[in-house]
């Protein structure tokens, strides 16, 4: 005669299938724990540091709106011509227009001479531009926005007080 799972005996079935949930639940947590874990070293260590990551969220950009938002009522603002039309600038400072616009074959000294304090905004493309800045407003205020592992910056801003 064939003995039935658990000996026949309907508690010690119950606390098997009790014991099998309990594994299975056990199991599942620690599979959620190592996703989690995985997830959180991904974003907080290799991610947060990468400067392709970093760049990829137009940091150059966001910087560039916070900084005309804060300066507007007092500095004319010149933009790279290649943040002209961009859409993260008109987002965020959608009130703000930059006074003009500049380019690899504009020329310093800036003219006409601008009535008020200028802020001139040089993205990478423009890195070259930035001797020539030195050289001719000796002056000038320079900030370098960096990305995490400090490789070239993405976008500099001078500050030209007349």
């Amino acid at each position: 005669r064939a003995v039935p799972f658990g000996g026949g005996r309907p508690h010690v079935v119950r606390a098997t299938m009790r014991e099998a949930g309990s594994l299975t639940l056990g199991v599942f947590a620690c599979v959620l724990l190592v996703i989690a874990w995985a997830n959180l070293d991904m974003y907080f260590n290799r991610q947060a540091l990468d400067a392709l990551v970093w760049r990829a969220h137009s940091p150059g950009e966001v910087w560039t709106a916070s900084e005309m938002r804060r300066l507007a009522p007092t500095h004319e603002l010149i933009l790279p011509a290649r943040y002209e039309a961009s859409p993260t600038i008109r987002y965020l400072a959608p009130e703000i227009a930059p006074s003009r616009t500049f380019t690899v074959t504009d020329l310093l000294p800036l003219s006409p001479p601008p009535a008020r304090p200028v802020v001139l905004f040089l993205d990478s493309t423009l890195r070259d531009k930035l001797d020539e800045v030195r050289r001719v407003y000796p002056a000038a205020h320079i900030r370098e926005l960096r990305p995490p592992d400090n490789s070239e910056p993405v976008v500099y801003e001078i500050i030209l007080d007349f």
